[in-house]
């Protein structure tokens, strides 16, 4: 469990009211729903830093994430080119059974 977990969860059990404002906005922050162009992704922190897991949503269904290194920014440039790959696929299937 990493040390800031630790001290919410021991603020949470002294009534802290800023551990509690703190734990909502995680959970807020890890529940939030992040889109682009219709499709949903989630971009995961991995257990070194600035290593990322990008992975997309289309129809609902989760996709093989891939791993990135770098400043958030990057994930978010991968994840948005993964959603552009996955349409511009999909939407020449969609061409060739009409």
């Amino acid at each position: 469990m990493a040390v800031s977990s630790v001290f919410i969860l021991a603020a949470m059990r002294r009534g802290s009211s800023s551990a509690t404002r703190i734990a909502q906005l995680l959970i807020w922050v890890q529940t939030y729903r992040v889109e682009y162009r219709g499709i949903r992704y989630t971009i995961r922190a991995g257990i070194e830093r600035e290593q990322w897991s990008v992975t997309i949503h289309p129809a609902g269904v989760e996709m093989k994430g891939k791993v990135v290194s770098g400043p958030r920014e990057k994930a978010e440039l991968q994840a948005r080119a993964m959603i552009n790959t996955w349409l511009k696929s999909h939407s020449t299937q969609k061409l060739k059974s009409d």
